[in-house]
Order: C-alpha cells, then structure tokens, then sequence
C-alpha cells in the first residue's frame, strides 16, 4: 500500500488566506461604490446583474494579485482562494440583505470564482517570477 503525503507550505495557506480577505474588502467597497451610482443613475435590473459580476470578478484578480506573495501553486492556490472568497461574499451579502433567496447562493457564483481565481492566480504567480531576479 503506498502512503500519500500532501504538503502545503506556510506561505500558500497564508497567501490564501490573505487574498481571500482582500478580496471579500475590495468586493464591499465596489459593492458600495456600485449601489450609489445605481441610486443616483437609476441602472435598470439588465445592467445591475453584469456590473456585479465584474465587481466580483475585479474584487478576485484585485485580492489575489495584491495577496500571493509565494511563487508557486498559482492554479490551486487561486482555485481554492476563489472558493472561499465566494463562499464567504455570498454569506457575508446574505448577512446584509437579511434573507435567503435562490438568487444568494448559485453554482455560477462559485464556479465564475474558482475559474477566475484560478486564471488570475496562474498569471500572477508567473509574473512574480519572471519579475524577480535570477
């Protein structure tokens, strides 16, 4: 019987965690910056849905890019950072709004995360490493 051995590094669990966090504040600051100039515009119910999700998609590239410090495991460590930004926002909204509609939790919302996370991750662990000297 072989034995499996997972290693996770000090520093991924931190960079995750990091940008997970920095990605949930730069989602409520957007978020808020969104909901006045939907009050002051006056943006019909088509528009809000895409800003939205650019708000999102912004709130994990912002938080991931801004957050890994390790340069390794961009894919995984996005993946993971993505999940975890959307499983909290869609709790953290729900929290705010109050209620629980089909609308707060969707498989879209988590699956748009991880692929963005990821994406975001695999393109900001490969310019840090092209960035730092050899």
């Amino acid at each position: 019987m072989h034995k499996v051995s997972i290693s996770i590094k000090k520093g991924a669990i931190l960079d995750i965690l990091k940008a997970s966090l920095l990605s949930l504040v730069i989602c409520l600051i957007l978020a808020l910056i969104l909901s006045i100039l939907i009050k002051l515009i006056g943006l019909s119910e088509k528009t809000i849905f895409p800003l939205v999700q650019i708000v999102k998609l912004l709130s994990v590239s912002g938080g991931i890019i801004i957050g890994f410090k390790e340069k390794f495991g961009g894919a995984w460590k996005g993946c993971v950072t993505g999940l975890l930004f959307s499983l909290t926002s869609i709790f953290v909204f729900l929290i705010l709004g109050g209620k629980l509609s089909s609308s707060s939790f969707s498989f879209y919302e988590i699956a748009s995360g991880v692929s963005i996370g990821m994406i975001t991750g695999i393109v900001s662990v490969n310019l840090r490493q092209k960035n730092t000297p050899s």
